[in-house]
């Protein structure tokens, strides 16, 4: 099965984003403007917040493991893209703030139906 060619360009463009920042807003849509944050001067934001849908149109949620705790998470940040996958930080979503768990999956990109941005933050990593 071929890889969404659109899916991919998206997760690549959010990828380049949370690598380097634009200098220039052209768009107020929340996954494709060309910068992080609220505002172009207001900062620092370092990760664009998303969820992922299967083809079947399921939100993707994902194990993490706290304190020998297991919890799910459907929040993540792109770590990595290529032509078919893409590494995700899994985020803890505690009382609305999103966290780093350290751990991260591989998801091939033939997998994803759809994206969803949610939030621009600033996580430690």
């Amino acid at each position: 099965m071929k890889t969404n060619i659109c899916i991919r360009n998206l997760l690549k463009f959010i990828w380049v984003l949370q690598r380097n920042s634009c200098e220039t807003a052209d768009s107020t849509d929340n996954c494709s403007k060309c910068f992080l944050g609220p505002s172009i001067s207001f900062g620092p934001y370092n990760t664009r917040v998303i969820t992922l849908y299967t083809k079947n149109g399921q939100l993707f949620e994902f194990p993490f493991y706290v304190n020998g705790e297991t919890n799910m998470s459907s929040y993540f940040r792109i770590q990595d893209i290529d032509d078919e996958c893409c590494t995700l930080l899994i985020l803890n979503n505690v009382n609305g703030q999103f966290l780093s768990t350290g751990q991260t999956i591989k998801v091939r990109l033939v997998c994803i139906g759809a994206v969803k941005c949610i939030n621009d933050i600033n996580i430690i990593l």
